[in-house]
């Protein structure tokens, strides 16, 4: 077996002897015995630093989550209740700021005599935010009939700069908002009626620019003789936006059966550049949308059918990536038997985080998760905010410092904050020396494998036998090179394997433990057999990383 039993290196240095695999292996003439070392699995940590829980006796729910600046987060939500001032009526639009340890900074509420609901956040560049939604009073100006679409901008104190209520005389509202890189924003929605254009047949998708003193500068409506909806909205980089929600028709292809999702990019003037339609012959949904770093975007949601790998039991949350043009880069599903929701992601450049909420197998409990894929779509690691009770999760917001903040709630409001996990990966050469350097080491990832590769035409040997040890003081370079037989059994011991040449190569996986993040060790290489007794190779310093 090659796995590394990378545990935490402070488990790994306390365990005793008695600890060691059965595995034996004899190399170097017989001189040193190396084992390997196989630690217990602990459990995967959770860098959940803390978690707040609040609300009114009423119901009082969240909606989104943004980054408030260089620290904190800003959630908006609505409630029955009296959550930041008097209830006017029904359900009120609520938007706090809180701070990194998790204190409310403040917290404001609004509405009408009928109900209002809180939709989207983004923030405005200026430790300010942005919130849409839907009303069905007068929250912003007159209803224009039923429910209209509300937009508005709050500074980083609380005070709210300006608020725009528009709509037509059938449903509409604002699901999703991103600012559009120069002071201004760019909302998405569905409406009933005609409120960028001609109504194409029920409800369409439409799409505006805002400035940022909230005069609008276009919209436009798309949409099909059936049912179109648009809930998320994310920047593209270069003025523009990405887009999307579901369809029944042919809004960006044929449709598959049921409701599709569809994604679509314009740019800052409107104009669309592309538009992409994907599902199966059940129900697909986009719920949620943020750009990858890279130019392109993640997407997740949901899907009955086998969109992104086979159907694990009802419905399944599935993430995806595009790039600029359109094309999918890759596309995961993943979930149990269970019903399960993505209505929340969110991308650091490196990777993307993903929000689940499910209902258990047993019990029918709405219970939360985070987990995280890289920038391959390759899974490494899940976790669930410390909760009990029944809920749900709507938003992440991620902080320059790597920390996520994530909340969520179905009768009352939640938001925890994990710290960092893990920084890039590395990998640094150390000189042995005499010896010519033959070792090359690939940057070692959580839940990935990393390659070794050893060159024994360097120095004529036959085989190479490669070690590692946490940290780097058992290996010695420069001045001294040395090799521990003696204390090869030593409880910094974390990998011991042996392969032939002439250039031999080791795939080490690391498991998906949030243990072992950042764990730094160092790697080695024994050459023997040949004309020869042995000869080191360098040595690789290594860290592990996403």
């Amino acid at each position: 077996m090659n796995h590394f039993p990378l545990n935490d290196a402070r488990i790994a240095k306390t365990l005793p002897s008695t600890n060691l695999g059965s595995g034996v292996l004899l190399f170097l003439r017989g001189a040193c015995v190396a084992s390997l070392l196989w630690l217990a699995h602990p459990a995967s940590a959770q860098n959940q630093s803390w978690i707040r829980r609040f609300g009114t006796p009423q119901l009082d729910s969240p909606g989104a989550a943004v980054s408030a600046g260089a620290s904190g987060v800003y959630v908006l939500g609505q409630t029955q209740g009296s959550f930041g001032g008097p209830n006017a009526g029904g359900y009120d639009i609520w938007l706090g700021r809180f701070d990194s340890g998790g204190s409310q900074t403040w917290v404001r509420q609004i509405g009408s005599s009928a109900w209002e609901f809180g939709n989207g956040a983004a923030p405005d560049g200026s430790d300010g935010v942005f919130a849409c939604g839907g009303t069905e009073g007068g929250l912003g100006g007159p209803n224009a009939g039923q429910s209209d679409a509300w937009l508005a901008h709050y500074d980083g104190s609380g005070n709210q700069t300006w608020i725009r209520q528009f709509g037509t005389s059938e449903w509409d509202s604002a699901g999703g908002v991103a600012m559009d890189g120069a002071g201004g924003v760019i909302v998405a929605g569905s409406t009933g009626g005609s409120l960028g254009g001609s109504n194409a047949g029920q409800n369409d998708a439409w799409l505006a620019r805002y400035d940022g003193a909230g005069n609008r500068l276009w919209i436009l409506q798309i949409g099909t003789s059936l049912d179109d909806y648009a809930g998320t909205v994310s920047l593209d980089g270069t003025g523009g936006a990405y887009w999307g929600n579901w369809t029944e028709g042919s809004l960006g292809g044929p449709n598959a059966g049921g409701g599709d999702a569809w994604l679509a990019r314009h740019d800052g003037a409107g104009n669309q550049l592309w538009i992409r339609q994907l599902g199966t012959h059940s129900a697909d949904v986009i719920r949620a949308s943020a750009p990858d770093g890279a130019g392109g975007v993640y997407v997740s949601g949901y899907t009955a059918g086998s969109l992104g790998g086979p159907n694990a039991g009802d419905t399944d949350p599935w993430v995806a990536r595009f790039d600029s043009a359109g094309g999918q880069t890759w596309i995961r599903q993943f979930g149990t038997n269970a019903i399960e929701d993505s209505y929340a992601v969110s991308s650091d450049g490196g990777g993307v985080y993903v929000g689940v909420e499910g209902l258990t197998a047993t019990g029918g409990l709405l219970t939360p998760s985070l987990t995280r894929f890289d920038g391959t779509g390759t899974q490494l690691w899940t976790r669930s905010p410390a909760l009990d009770g029944a809920q749900s999760f709507r938003g992440i917001a991620l902080e320059g410092s790597g920390a996520a903040y994530v909340t969520g709630g179905y009768t009352e409001v939640w938001i925890a904050r994990y710290e960092p996990i893990c920084g890039p990966p590395s990998a640094t050469f150390r000189n042995s020396g005499p010896n010519p350097p033959s070792l090359q080491v690939t940057p070692p990832m959580l839940g990935s494998s990393f390659t070794a590769t050893v060159d024994l035409t360097t120095t004529g040997h036959d085989v190479a036998h490669l070690f590692a040890y946490d940290g780097a003081a058992d290996i010695r370079l420069r001045g001294g090179q040395h090799f521990l037989c003696a204390n090869l059994h030593g409880s910094g011991l974390l990998y011991s394997r042996t392969v032939a040449g002439p250039v031999a190569t080791f795939q080490i996986p690391i498991r998906n433990d949030a243990n072992l993040c950042g764990l730094h060790f160092s790697m080695q290489a024994v050459h023997y057999g040949g004309v020869v007794p042995f000869a080191l190779s360098n040595a690789q310093d290594l860290v592990i990383g996403f």
